[in-house]
């Protein structure tokens, strides 16, 4: 009988291919155990794992009692798993016990060593007491000593004794202040340094005395440019009287009407001084306008105000200087030449980058300065924070829109998704769908979504909005090939129609080098759509007269070379028969057409 002998002997089998099988899965056995090295008896994991996979390679290929072999299988691995926890059980509570016997030992040498530290404590306690009686003595006996020191220095005249810090000189170390040379050249350049001062306070500054005197030389300079402002805005409406004066009696001279006079003609326009009777004179008014102080004084404000930034930033007083720049008036720091100079700047390990600093100073301004940053900026900002792992900061200048987008911005947080944790890539591509979406970019917006594997939720959006073909999704499909988009798009609806052609759909993913998603996608529908189904099966997908059987012939010699021999017999079958068809209606009526006039024959 088969198995009774002392070599193992294969059964009798009426096919060759299951034949063929067994002796490879019966060569597979006999060689994984020699190269594991598995002993021939007892129980052993490796021997157990050897058989597992070749249980599991019988019950994919006898397909008709899969279901069967399953079962048998989750049974024997529950009974497995049962005695394993068994086993795991029994060792945590053997060391459990071992536990509870050492407990009365461990408890003795505590209290042991309770004993000892209480020992200690009262020797401790012993010395401290003695050291402190000690001391009292000790500070009495120099309380005693000072205050007889005291009383006799009391008839002493007393001295004034200069006090002398014995400090170390700032800016030297100890070993320069005791060197003759080092103190000689410090002392030249304090000297210089004093010679500084004084001839800087004769020629820079003035003594208090004169503040009152400037102050008052100052109110009488003010006083007067207001009478002369007052003086200059009369001269130049007069300027202006008199240029349309001078433009009416050129008129006057020039058309000479009969039935109004000279001084109508002027009157009639100083009446109407809006008129355009002289260019010349209301280009004059115009330059007297430009000449307005109050432009020069928010000119002069400005400059106060980038001076104050350079101060800020000379100083490295770096988060001052940001938020100064943020809050510039008309937004004349907000600028990349502002943001170049924080990029330059070093980064201290353990602290923000000051790039970054300016960044947030940016964003948080938004509002009050009502000016988002431009798309350069913008970049610049999530390109930061993306360094230093603040996706925090990204997400909030999304959620409030507080970015000028770009088609560049959303390249950077779609390749910052890739070769992160899943949370972290879920939240970069909705960020970048975010962008793509703002800029109309269908296309992206949709592989966005596919490599978040919202699928259902990219075919609505394609469909409403973006209005995709069949081509626009077998190019994200060969982009970013996905079981669940190859499935769906190669689904029939009820009237046998799919989103894609499903030969379309299996070639691009073969081309993709995802033969075993295309061809699991043909077993899908295979299995779905039996042959005797007339709406989808295979053979009517061949047919199909708007299919080319290129493709098809493609796609059957994918299947024998990756094993899908029923299906590709199905699909040879059908291609032989069609190209037959074919050809005989083109050779006897002579007809072009490939199929498309003829009904389905079964």
């Amino acid at each position: 009988m088969p198995g009774s002998g002392k070599h193992r002997v294969l059964p009798p089998i009426s096919s060759e291919t299951d034949r063929q099988f067994l002796q490879r899965l019966d060569g597979f056995i006999a060689t994984e155990l020699t190269r594991l090295g598995c002993p021939n008896q007892g129980p052993d994991e490796q021997r157990y794992t050897v058989y597992k996979d070749a249980f599991d390679q019988i019950i994919e290929h006898v397909s008709a009692y899969k279901p069967l072999l399953t079962s048998v299988k989750a049974e024997y691995e529950d009974c497995i798993e049962a005695i394993k926890r068994g086993q795991k059980e029994a060792f945590y509570l053997s060391g459990k016990v071992k536990t509870m016997a050492s407990e009365q030992t461990t408890l003795s040498n505590y209290r042991k060593r309770g004993d000892e530290l209480e020992d200690k404590i009262r020797v401790v306690k012993e010395d401290t007491a003695r050291i402190t009686s000690e001391l009292e003595y000790i500070k009495e006996l120099r309380r005693q000593r000072n205050q007889k020191d005291d009383d006799d220095l009391k008839d002493v005249p007393k001295k004034k004794v200069i006090k002398r810090e014995n400090k170390q000189l700032p800016g030297l170390t100890i070993e320069e202040s005791t060197d003759i040379a080092v103190l000689n050249r410090h002392l030249l350049y304090l000297e210089q340094q004093v010679k500084d001062l004084i001839l800087n306070k004769k020629t820079k500054f003035a003594s208090k005395e004169k503040k009152h005197d400037i102050k008052e030389q100052l109110n009488g300079k003010m006083f007067t440019r207001d009478e002369v402002t007052e003086k200059n805005e009369k001269l130049k409406k007069r300027n202006v009287r008199l240029k349309v004066a001078v433009d009416a009696v050129h008129t006057y001279n020039k058309e000479k009407p009969s039935n109004q006079s000279l001084v109508d003609c002027v009157d009639v326009a100083f009446t109407r001084p809006t008129s355009k009777m002289s260019s010349f004179s209301h280009e004059t008014y115009s330059t007297f306008e430009d000449d307005d102080p109050s432009k020069e004084k928010e000119a002069e404000a400005m400059l106060d105000y980038i001076e104050g930034f350079n101060e800020l930033f000379e100083e490295e007083k770096y988060t001052e200087a940001a938020l100064h720049a943020a809050n510039s008036p008309k937004g004349i720091l907000r600028n990349p030449g502002t943001l170049t100079r924080f990029k330059g700047l070093p980064v201290v390990p353990g602290h923000p980058s000051p790039l970054l600093i300016y960044c947030e100073a940016l964003m948080a301004t938004v509002t009050s300065a009502d000016m988002k940053p431009s798309a350069e900026i913008s970049w610049e900002c999530v390109e930061c924070a993306l360094l230093e792992d603040r996706l925090d900061l990204v997400m909030h200048w999304i959620a409030q829109d507080r970015l000028t987008y770009c088609l560049e911005l959303g390249h950077l947080l779609s390749d910052y998704s890739k070769d992160k944790d899943p949370t972290t890539t879920n939240q970069c591509l909705a960020m970048a769908q975010t962008v793509y979406s703002r800029l109309e970019e269908h296309r992206l917006v949709a592989l966005c979504m596919l490599r978040q594997r919202r699928i259902h939720a990219l075919i609505e959006y394609t469909q409403k909005k973006a209005k995709f073909m069949s081509d626009d999704y077998l190019g994200l499909l060969e982009e970013c090939p996905t079981v669940e988009l190859a499935m769906l798009l190669g689904k029939p609806n009820d009237a046998g129609e799919s989103i894609a052609p499903v030969e379309e759909v299996v070639v691009t993913l073969i081309r993709s080098q995802q033969c075993h998603v295309g061809l699991g996608l043909l077993e899908h529908v295979h299995a779905q759509f039996p042959s005797g189904n007339n709406i989808a099966s295979l053979k009517t997908l061949v047919f199909n007269p708007d299919s080319s059987l290129d493709t098809w012939k493609e796609i059957v010699t994918c299947c024998q070379e990756n094993g899908y021999l029923d299906i590709g017999i199905e699909l040879l079958a059908a291609v032989t028969v069609r190209g037959a068809v074919t050809k005989a209606m083109e050779t006897t009526l002579g007809l072009d057409d490939d199929f498309e006039n003829c009904s389905y024959i079964n």
